[in-house]
């Protein structure tokens, strides 16, 4: 790898990572095809937490369903507005720079969703449970909420190879390259995923134009806790997949989707 410019994007501060997040993730499509099918058994309204730039909310806008999105990044949003002007007229799409943990929209919603993983973004327990809460008290009677995480499998978590490896090599429109490497690192104790992204952008000829450095701080939860959560925070479970085609969850799996429903029965 090249020397390269380091850039360090936290939690609350990704408004850089916006420059180049479209990028990185231009080929991520995998899991749309899962959250449209619960638009669709849901209806709208839909709200999505931690939207970044769009990606799912313009696709089910797109659809001709009402969706309101949501991020802590003021660029994100910025970004996501664009891209959905560039999608053509979508009256039924908005978007706001908001904290998911502290939501207050006077309204009520049929699906809120949390895709790619953004309730791991979320390091801390605590905060993680507040968000199921507020998200629980935005759906509506018969709403659900659906989210997925990573699959802390033993395999997975027991990875300590520090290497890069290389994660993705893209070409970019209109011309150039993108390269993605990435190495893991773990805080078991405090369930912290703490993967490195190396960003390494080329021009036509294979020179490098630009480099950046992201390194994330994520809380995995495992399937007993995250039912606690969601039971504490007034929620059943509906489904638990290991993937996004209705996979069964088991160790291999690399990923978890949760669809959720509120409990009736906690009710008086």
């Amino acid at each position: 790898m090249h020397s390269r410019e380091i850039r360090d994007f936290k939690l609350n501060n990704f408004d850089e990572w916006a420059t180049i997040y479209d990028d990185v993730y231009q080929n991520l499509n995998h899991d749309i095809p899962f959250y449209l099918q619960q638009a669709i058994i849901s209806g709208g309204p839909i709200l999505e937490l931690g939207c970044g730039t769009g990606r799912i909310s313009i696709s089910l806008a797109s659809q001709g369903f009402e969706v309101v999105g949501i991020d802590i990044s003021g660029a994100m949003i910025e970004k996501a507005k664009e891209k959905a002007l560039e999608q053509g007229p979508l009256p039924h799409l908005s978007f706001y720079e908001k904290d998911m943990r502290f939501l207050n929209f006077d309204r009520l919603f049929n699906l809120i969703i949390i895709p790619f993983r953004s309730l791991m973004l979320i390091d801390n327990a605590p905060d993680q449970q507040t968000t199921l809460l507020q998200a629980a008290k935005h759906l509506k009677k018969n709403g659900r909420l659906v989210f997925d995480l990573f699959n802390p499998s033993p395999e997975l978590l027991a990875d300590n190879d520090p290497s890069p490896f290389l994660v993705s090599d893209f070409p970019l429109k209109p011309e150039g390259s993108v390269k993605v490497f990435a190495s893991n690192e773990w805080d078991h104790e405090n369930q912290h995923s703490m993967p490195n992204l190396w960003i390494e952008v080329f021009d036509n000829s294979g020179d490098l134009v630009s480099s950046y450095y992201q390194k994330l701080k994520m809380r995995y939860l495992f399937v007993e806790e995250t039912n606690q959560m969601l039971a504490s925070a007034g929620l059943k479970v509906d489904a638990i997949y290991g993937g996004f085609n209705g996979e069964f969850l088991d160790n291999v799996s690399e990923d978890q989707a949760w669809v959720c429903t509120p409990d009736e029965s906690l009710k008086t």
